[in-house]
């Protein structure tokens, strides 16, 4: 699947693209460089990856729901 870089350097994602990632229009994006090119995040995706890992940590901890709130 190819894309075309236009004027503005703007990109237009294929719509199976946006459905696949769930983008709605407006929703920020993430971009990496890696050795191979340009990997592309939705940030919610990584905001919901991170809210995960928060809930696992706690989850894991001796800690109660309250005691949290309290420190």
């Amino acid at each position: 699947m190819g894309v075309t870089l236009r004027s503005g350097r703007r990109l237009t994602l294929p719509p199976e693209v946006c459905e696949a990632l769930g983008l709605q229009v407006g929703d920020r994006l993430e971009l990496a460089l890696t050795q191979d090119g340009v990997v592309v995040r939705p940030k919610k995706r990584l905001a919901l990856k991170a809210l995960a890992e928060i809930q696992a940590a706690f989850a894991d901890s001796d800690l109660t729901e309250d005691e949290l709130q309290a420190e």
